[in-house]
């Protein structure tokens, strides 16, 4: 059954890990979920190359090579008959005794015939998945997520082509091209193609990779505004873009690895504007220099650049202007000129530079004319014909003043009267510009060029538009938030802004009534990075708290995908008076408003390309979320007729989704068909409180369609759903929140559910106003931007110790705090299993055990045999009996893995163990070299003995682990035998990149010493990064464990305003405490 896939099962866990080696791999091509076959190996059918393999999953145990016996074309497993496919036969069980005698699909198994048998459990699973990932955890989560939501859509078959597409830069040009012939000169290993500012370099590239169609193609640039300029220039993402191209996966390897590769493919390497790198990343100049002089030895490389001031003996070819053939095919096939005369003196202006060529060509298309300029030299004779004075080019330089766009309503603010000059030159000469909706930016870098060479007032008016967007940012103005990085603001200045904004009460006021959060989430990245240019002793404490605790709010992402919420949404924003104007972002929100405005979607496929999402069918697929949007409404507009209904009904593929939609129909216009009164009178009694009756009354009509997928309650609520969004009053218990609340309200009567449901009621809530064209109070989605993230939030995983150092000093009793961890692990999809545990082990058994026995057992998510033996020698009759009998309801399979239960061993409860274990016929499965082997055999319990051969494969000595950065409990000895100080281990993370999780790490040296070096310790831990330099430590434990160390090594003052911070943040994860004072 397909239902068996619902929820975290085994089925689940072996599906994960094929899907995993499909996207690292890349080998496997398609995955079959319960798949339609003639035999019984159908729970997965994976197809690789010409081959395929079944698959039969199972979460057994207790099973032995003894009970599995081939009969013919059957395999029997306890007496079952499991008919076998013509196909290699894999059956994986959770734990089977085997001894391997061969390999399939890079597994250890054991071979039968054409039977493979494989041993692997839950927690294997996982180590080889972390294993294949290498530590690429946001591709981990994704391909996790991928897989979550396939099932979600009840989609039976992934294609390799389905899954996210790994990420690699876009080389496209955002301008249009066309391929230009030059006489390549011979060269053997590498050659340096040079030539001046808008020769054609960039579009040369065309012609290059025609010449050498086995190459890979790196460009710097290809646009003053696209999002991801600043990464493309980083050398390890120039790396990892290779890997990606190169492999087609992400797993990680060493620079050698890719010069084999490119080598064994006989691959040109093209690399396009290696004079960005000089002029805006300078620090790794030679990183590239040296990567390109080692890789010369194993292939052809091609480096096109502007003139370097680095000295680089490598052959040099001189990219010269276009010749007469050339100009006169370029303006025949961009521009459409023909004229053999025009032609001509396009030429004779030009002298064929291909920047000059395009910029006359564009005057003379605007004005009918050729500028009267007489033959131009070069592009900054062009310039200087058209800019008549110093004017003119001081109100330019303003360009000069920012690395990103400025919008035409700011050319007031930094200009005054000079931006009518600056607004008249963009409209005579708008191909010197780039211009999205109400931004502007400069086309070409050679214009940049002569104005910061030829205006001599341009600091002057730097000065003044820097002070201009400090005074905006510090008077909490957010239009430039998402620009503060990219403008010149003096080293003063953006500490004096690190340090305000640094301040989570601050934070509250700016995310108030904010519709971009993409605007403050990029501001306080970049804020976060700037820090570092700092030292410690420029912030304090409360800063670099309020800052993690900032970090880890906006890392929530509800909305940044380009779906129908995304779409709704900017149509929402449009019709409540938003404009442009309030989106300063340069991410998903500005290209959905793009798309809207202009109904060109190419801002929406970069960035998709460039966020690791798959640009395969993104048209149809946008086409699509939009079709769904706009005809929600429109499609019950009409009755639908008795025949088509019937006649859709027969489509199997989509029965569900027409099924749901008639009864929609039937409901919105009161119509009940002769034939098809079921589904009239099932909705009725369904909404009208009656929900078996309606349910049993569906599944008699249900019985006619046997392929329908679904239960007939799950129809019915679906329906109840859509009828409820489409703004129906369905019943007369409660009104249709939609009709009668403002989005705060809704907001907040809802902050209870998880962000998922919240924030479909939102989607829902805008689109059906939309509908009725009623303004709404839009700027309250603020309140949903920051709101805890139903799945993979770590945010609260260090809340156990933050809630001790609270119960501690009577911000909380200790009824409360246990409250809280419940409702957390209740909303979290996975990761907070133990959270209670965690929670309990920082008190001793009598002052904790008390209040749990008073709790209701059933309400709490514990598992109480993890709980340290101190804690279990004190379990009352009452929590003991709910425990045992917890466990054992868990694992029904008779039985249970050591882990599970070995606490429970060593601790006086094993008499009463003893007898239970013996009534209920359950075993314990132990590794061979465990030692609590001799304990088991002078016990009355059964055990069963097997060999763990995959217990070493992923192991790494504390050495090698603290060598790079990250350490686990196991490594504190070597850490101690090191003498690491405090400072040093605020540097460590764990295995996730995570900073400081082990805060008992500091209890080994004397208290004063950690006070007196706290900042420090907070610097590096918050902005700091990760011991190959290149990212930010993930921040998961810093919300909690800082409050518990500044309980712990400050000043009573300064816990109490750091509590202050932690309420608030725990307010804006919308998350309700009852706090005592």
């Amino acid at each position: 059954m397909r239902n068996a896939y619902s929820g975290y099962t085994y089925q689940k866990h072996i599906t994960q890990i094929l899907l995993s080696i499909m996207d690292v791999e890349r080998n496997i091509s398609k995955i079959e979920i319960e798949a339609k076959v003639d035999d019984n190996f159908d729970d997965l059918l994976v197809h690789i190359n010409n081959e395929q393999y079944s698959f039969q999953i199972k979460d057994f145990e207790d099973v032995t090579l003894e009970q599995l016996i081939i009969d013919g074309e059957n395999l029997i497993i306890r007496g079952k008959a499991h008919k076998l496919s013509k196909n290699k036969n894999i059956v994986f069980f959770k734990n089977i005794d085997i001894v391997p005698n061969a390999k399939v699909l890079d597994f250890d198994c054991f071979k039968k015939d054409n039977l493979h048998i494989i041993s692997m459990s839950r927690a294997d699973v996982d180590f080889f998945i972390d294993d294949l990932y290498n530590g690429n955890l946001n591709r981990k989560f994704e391909i996790e997520n991928y897989l979550s939501k396939t099932l979600d859509n009840r989609i039976w078959i992934i294609d390799k082509s389905d899954l996210p597409s790994l990420k690699t830069y876009s080389t496209d040009l955002q301008q249009e091209s066309i391929k230009i012939n030059h006489t390549l000169v011979e060269f053997d290993k590498l050659l340096l193609i040079e030539g001046k500012p808008g020769v054609g370099k960039s579009h040369f590239v065309n012609s290059l990779v025609e010449i050498y169609p086995l190459n890979i193609l790196y460009r710097f640039w290809v646009g003053n505004q696209e999002s991801d300029y600043q990464e493309r220039l980083k050398f390890q993402n120039f790396l990892q873009d290779l890997n990606v191209k190169l492999f087609h996966d992400l797993k990680n390897r060493e620079i050698y690895d890719l010069f084999k590769e490119i080598q064994r493919r006989k691959l040109t390497l093209i690399i396009d504007g290696l004079d960005h790198i000089e002029n805006y990343n300078n620090n790794e100049l030679n990183r590239f220099v040296n990567f390109i002089e080692q890789l010369k030895e194993h292939c052809k490389i091609v480096v096109l650049s502007r003139p370097l001031v680095a000295k680089l003996d490598w052959q040099k070819q001189i990219l010269e202007n276009w010749n007469k053939k050339q100009t006169e095919f370029v303006l025949e096939e961009l521009f459409h000129i023909t004229d053999f005369t025009t032609q001509k003196e396009i030429f004779y202006l030009t002298q064929g530079y291909p920047i000059l060529v395009k910029y006359v060509t564009e005057f003379y298309k605007l004005n009918k004319k050729l500028p009267e300029t007489g033959q131009l030299q070069d592009i900054d004779c062009f310039y200087e014909s058209i800019i008549k004075n110093e004017k003119g080019k001081y109100s330019l330089s303003i360009f000069l003043c920012t690395n990103s766009y400025i919008m035409y309503s700011e050319l007031d603010l930094f200009l005054g009267e000079a931006k009518y000059y600056v607004e008249e030159f963009i409209g005579e000469h708008p191909y010197l510009f780039e211009t999205k909706l109400n931004r502007v930016s400069l086309f070409h870098d050679s214009f940049n060029t002569y104005l910061r060479n030829k205006s001599t007032n341009y600091k002057a008016l730097n000065d003044k538009a820097t002070d201009l967007v400090y005074d905006s940012i510090i008077s909490l103005n957010k239009k430039f938030l998402s620009r503060f990085s990219l403008f010149k603001l003096t080293n003063q200045q953006r500490k004096e802004i690190a340090k305000k904004f640094s301040n989570i009460t601050i934070f509250e006021q700016i995310i108030k009534d904010s519709i971009d959060i993409e605007a403050i989430r990029t501001f306080y990245f970049d804020l976060r990075d700037c820090m570092s240019d700092y030292k410690f002793d420029d912030f304090e404490i409360s800063h670099y708290y309020d800052l993690s605790l900032i970090i880890n709010l906006i890392y929530r992402d509800h909305t940044s995908t380009p779906d129908g919420f995304l779409y709704t949404y900017t149509q929402s924003l449009l019709f409540n008076g938003y404009t442009e104007e309030h989106i300063t972002s340069s991410g998903y929100l500005f290209s959905m408003l793009f798309y809207v405005k202009t109904n060109d979607p190419i801002l929406l496929y970069n960035k998709v390309s460039n966020d690791n999402y798959s640009t395969d069918h993104f048209h149809l697929r946008l086409e699509g979320d939009v079709d769904k949007e706009e005809y929600f409404f429109i499609r019950n507009a009409k009755v639908i007729t008795k025949t088509k209904m019937l006649k859709f009904l027969k489509y199997r593929l989509y029965f569900g989704d027409y099924l749901k939609w008639f009864m929609e129909n039937l409901f919105l216009h009161q119509k009940r068909y002769k034939g098809l009164e079921e589904l009239s009178d099932s909705l009725d009694l369904f909404l009208e409180g009656f929900e078996s009756k309606g349910s049993i009354k569906l599944a008699k009509f249900l019985d006619k369609y046997p392929n329908s997928y679904y239960s007939a309650d799950r129809y019915l609520n679906d329906v109840k759903k859509n009828l409820i969004a489409a703004g129906c009053e369905v019943s007369n218990i409660e009104k249709n929140e939609y009709n009668h609340l403002t989005l705060e309200e809704l907001i907040l009567k809802n902050k209870e559910e998880g962000s998922f449901k919240l924030g479909n009621k939102i989607h829902e809530y805008m689109r059906l106003a939309l509908h009725q064209k009623k303004k709404i109070d839009l700027a309250s989605i603020s309140l949903f931007w920051t709101k805890y993230y139903n799945r993979k939030d770590y945010t609260l995983y260090s809340l156990p110790k933050a809630l001790k150092a609270l119960h501690k000093n009577n911000f909380l009793t200790l009824n409360e705090c246990i409250i809280i961890i419940t409702k957390i692990q209740d909303v979290s999809e996975k990761g907070y299993r133990y959270l209670l545990g965690e929670f309990i082990e920082l008190y001793q058994p009598s002052e904790i055990m008390p209040c749990i026995e008073k709790l209701n057992l059933n309400n709490l998510s514990l598992q109480w045999f993890l709980l340290p033996t101190k804690y279990i020698n004190s379990f009352s009759h009452k929590v003991y009996s709910f425990a045992i009998n917890q466990l054992l309801k868990a694992n029904r399979t008779e039985s249970i893995e050591i882990e599970e239960i070995r606490n429970g061993l060593l601790s006086t409860r094993l008499k009463d163990i003893e007898p239970k274990f013996s009534i209920t016929k359950t075993k314990i499965r132990v590794d061979k070299s465990d030692n609590i082997i001799k304990e088991l055999k002078n016990s009355k319990i059964l055990f069963q003995v097997y060999v763990d051969r995959e217990k070493d494969r992923f192991k790494e000595t504390s050495e090698e682990r603290l060598n790079k950065g990250y350490i686990y409990p196991s490594d504190f000895d070597l850490i101690k035998e090191n003498k690491l100080s405090p400072i040093d281990i605020s540097k460590l993370a764990d295995s996730d990149s995570s900073s400081l999780v082990f805060t008992e790490l500091f209890e080994i040296y004397e208290k004063n010493e950690v006070t007196n070096n706290f900042s420090q310790i907070l610097y590096n831990a918050i902005i700091g990064k990760t011991w190959r330099g290149e990212y930010n430590y993930m921040l998961a434990y810093t919300s909690g464990h800082i409050l518990y160390m500044i309980e712990k090594y400050r000043s009573k003052n300064e816990f109490e305003e750091a509590v202050k911070s932690f309420k608030k943040f725990i307010q804006l994860s919308l998350i309700e405490i009852n706090w005592s004072k």
